[in-house]
């Protein structure tokens, strides 16, 4: 009988060169403590796509699921200015500027980035559909519009390294109001709320966590849109509907402010009309 091995077979492989948002990532949580709710609604998608029908045979250009959250979540945010803030010291701090924040992948979606809107709210549906065109070109290309430079260096440096460097940003960018966006590390980074899709891969289901080195309150992943049995006026009809699921920082949200930031969020996507506002 063949001796057995005393040598340990090896269970784990190290990964040498791990992405930018896999390295960031691991520099930036360390365990799962922040206070967050979680909640998602349904919504029946048939009158605002509709209207993005509408839209693209008037204008020329189409609208994505996206772009209208995106304008969506900004109006809903304009109407409940108290909840435009940051949590920093302990205190709460009223932003001056409704920013949305989209997260956009990389084409082998190995790497993230994002995309701010400054003024979101402010912005015609155009001007959305424009910078976030252009912006994940920057990102796809390699040249991400405001944390390019950040991912440059921390590819480059070890782990260890990483740990001390992003903390220390993340405290001047965020506590001491300083801004970095030649070494990729912009002012708020995050803004108000963070957006992100993964409807392109069918996901029905899913929930975005709150990145710490960011003071963003809210994060918005869209899922896909799908027919699904719809009750109205006490009959089963078939609708496009869009779960979207919503994670909320608990020390800016009561269950009642998330309620009515949702609310809010569902009426304008149910009247689409109001997509139009600036």
């Amino acid at each position: 009988m063949a001796k057995r091995s005393r040598k340990r077979k090896k269970l784990f492989t190290k990964v040498k060169k791990p992405s930018f948002f896999r390295k960031l990532a691991c520099v930036t949580w360390d365990r799962a403590r922040d206070p967050q709710i979680y909640g998602y609604m349904n919504v029946d998608m048939s009158s605002c796509l509709a209207f993005m029908d509408r839209y693209k045979k008037k204008h020329g250009h189409k609208l994505s699921v996206t772009h209208v959250i995106l304008k969506a979540v900004a109006l809903a945010y304009r109407k409940f200015p108290d909840l435009n803030v940051k949590v920093e010291r302990n205190h709460l701090y009223r932003r001056n500027s409704i920013d949305v924040n989209l997260l956009v992948s990389s084409e082998s979606g190995g790497e993230l980035s994002a995309i701010k809107l400054n003024n979101a709210d402010k912005m015609t549906l155009a001007e959305i559909v424009g910078q976030v065109k252009k912006g994940a070109k920057g990102v796809r290309d390699d040249r991400g519009p405001d944390f390019q430079e950040s991912k440059n260096i921390i590819k480059k440096l070890p782990v260890w390294i990483s740990r001390i460097i992003v903390p220390v940003m993340s405290w001047l960018v965020n506590k001491r109001g300083m801004h970095f966006p030649g070494v990729g590390f912009p002012q708020d980074p995050f803004g108000t709320v963070i957006v992100t899709s993964v409807g392109m891969f069918g996901v029905e289901t899913a929930f975005a966590p709150l990145p710490s080195i960011g003071r963003a309150n809210a994060a918005l992943l869209i899922t896909e849109v799908k027919k699904k049995p719809w009750v109205e006026d006490d009959n089963i009809v078939v609708r496009p509907v869009m779960k979207l699921c919503c994670t909320l920082d608990h020390r800016v949200f009561t269950g009642y402010q998330g309620a009515m930031l949702s609310s809010e969020i569902k009426d304008i996507l149910t009247n689409p009309k109001r997509l139009l506002e600036t």
